[in-house]
């Protein structure tokens, strides 16, 4: 068994899992291209290229949407663009039936990194898990689907924290250990 593919996509679950710790859309997205950035190695050398291909997608996403000052994605044209993509390359690298759900979860992720409220960020994340565990758990993807469950996870522990019980962010400075 190669082991690389599994370490780059555990190393992917903890910036996707830690991006969702914190109330700030630049600093999730930041987190989620890392993350996007370790699964594609992981999906490469799994041969998986069409999970690849969709992760690509995510991961351009979540770079326009962070930078939405300096790029103006406001008018839709950028979430179509990049969707596009991520449709255009799930058929070229079609397998099977199954990799309509990596499809489908890149398309749902996209449309979640285009929000505004980090709120409405999380509760579209967490609609697309269901859809690429299947696609990983298709793939053989462990480290993905681990993701996948502590993404889910994390996703929930932040809906409870910054939209239900509305727990401020600390800022840098109060956070604990760390001196002003």
């Amino acid at each position: 068994m190669n082991y690389l593919p599994h370490i780059l996509g555990y190393i992917g679950v903890l910036c996707l899992v830690l991006s969702f710790q914190v109330n700030d859309k630049k600093k999730i997205m930041l987190m989620q291209a890392i993350g996007r950035a370790f699964f594609i190695g992981q999906y490469v050398l799994l041969a998986a290229f069409e999970g690849a291909a969709q992760t690509a997608a995510c991961m351009l996403c979540a770079i326009v949407f962070m930078n939405r000052d300096c790029l103006e994605p406001k008018n839709r044209k950028w979430l179509v663009l990049i969707n596009l993509f991520a449709v255009v390359f799930g058929v070229i690298w079609w397998k099977n039936w199954l990799g309509l759900f990596a499809m489908v979860g890149a398309v749902l992720q996209n449309v979640a990194f285009a929000m505004k409220k980090p709120k409405v960020v999380r509760i579209l994340t967490a609609i697309c898990i269901p859809f690429w565990f299947t696609y990983n758990f298709s793939s053989r993807s462990y480290a993905s689907m681990t993701s996948d469950c502590l993404t889910f996870i994390s996703v929930m522990t932040g809906i409870v924290r910054f939209d239900i019980l509305k727990q401020p962010e600390k800022p840098n400075n109060q956070r604990e250990g760390i001196e002003a």
